[in-house]
């Protein structure tokens, strides 16, 4: 074959679009909506106000209040602080406004000690992730043509996450868990 007649072979494939690029960007509010949508909020929303109610505290979580605790828990993976109380210190180093402002260090304390997604008095105990079935079902709804597999990225410095397993063809490096098909 000459490069001519490859050019015309490629020139009859009709390549599916990829992804659909919008003439203006969506905000960050709306990137955050599409991918925590409102069932999965009125999931957290409901066992964590029934979770509270079980151990006597009065106080309820709204959803409001939920967007913004999702959004801090997001924001501390960005902008990591060796504690996450930091994140309300009136510190110029370690004060974060957004923060501060979405939701008080005592609410986002609170939420975060009744945060739950299912009920644990019905709980399966043969299933090791029971408590997250539900998100499960509504992010993976095809988990089962889904499977994880290991890898290795070669790394020959010095690292404290840096494995060796003897007899893979990359030795030395980091061991991570990536997605893979059927």
């Amino acid at each position: 074959m000459t490069k001519d007649t490859d050019a015309d072979e490629d020139a009859d494939i009709k390549w599916p679009t990829m992804y659909k690029v919008e003439s203006q960007l969506p905000s960050a509010t709306e990137l955050f909506l599409r991918s925590f949508n409102e069932e999965v909020i009125d999931m957290f929303v409901f066992w964590s106000n029934n979770y509270a109610t079980k151990k006597n505290r009065t106080e309820n979580i709204i959803h409001e209040e939920m967007h913004s605790f999702i959004a801090i828990l997001l924001l501390s993976g960005y902008l990591p602080v060796p504690r996450r109380r930091m994140f309300w210190e009136q510190r110029k180093d370690t004060q974060n406004i957004l923060v501060a402002d979405a939701l008080s260090r005592d609410r986002f304390e609170f939420i975060m000690q009744n945060l739950h997604c299912c009920d644990n008095d019905q709980l399966d105990t043969s299933d090791k992730f029971t408590k997250l079935n539900k998100i499960f079902q509504e992010y993976a709804p095809y988990w089962k043509q889904h499977s994880v597999d290991e890898s290795m990225i070669p790394y020959f410095g010095k690292h404290g996450c840096k494995q060796f397993i003897r007899g893979n063809p990359i030795r030395y490096g980091y061991k991570i868990w990536i997605p893979g098909g059927k």
